[in-house]
């Protein structure tokens, strides 16, 4: 008896589903982010060892960690790790705007502008880079911030006469 080709089609299948399913990593933080804007943080870091052991390799529990990390120089170490290993990941380019925010806070500016650089150049469509704009780099040590234009509606021309409207 001779094997049919249909045979073999769903063999690949088969294979095809059960390697996609074995070797994803990626998981849907979306609702843990809302619980931390919620002001849920306990409840998010209660979870995130159950979730690690069960996504060892997710970029997404990688910046979920960083998150919920309290101490700079940590979250830090962590953002970069996420950089390092998962450059495409979603979050990358959120996890480098960090980083360039952690440098800015301590005053470490060339740290700070050496993050920015990699952000526009690494990540130039991000919408992190637009946050960044407002803060300009000076020769000095010290930096200084450009006015940012007003969000005001715009204005509009009062009509004075019934007769106009």
């Amino acid at each position: 008896m001779k094997p049919s080709y249909c045979n073999y089609f769903f063999i690949f299948i088969f294979i095809l589903i059960y390697t996609e399913s074995a070797f994803s990593q990626e998981l849907d933080i979306t609702p843990h982010l809302k619980k931390i804007e919620a002001g849920e943080i306990a409840e998010v870091a209660s979870k995130l060892n159950g979730l690690k052991t069960q996504y060892p390799n997710s970029s997404a529990l990688l910046y979920l960690e960083g998150l919920l990390t309290e101490d700079g120089d940590k979250a830090f170490q962590i953002f970069k790790s996420l950089v390092d290993k998962y450059p495409n990941s979603k979050y990358a380019d959120d996890a480098i705007y960090r980083i360039y925010n952690y440098f800015y806070a301590i005053d470490n500016y060339d740290n700070a502008n050496h993050y920015l650089n990699r952000l526009k150049t690494e990540y130039s469509e991000s919408p992190y880079i637009k946050l960044t704009e407002k803060v300009v780099f000076s020769t000095g040590n010290t930096s200084t911030v450009k006015p940012v234009e007003s969000k005001t509606e715009p204005k509009v021309n009062e009509k004075t006469n019934q007769a106009d409207y």
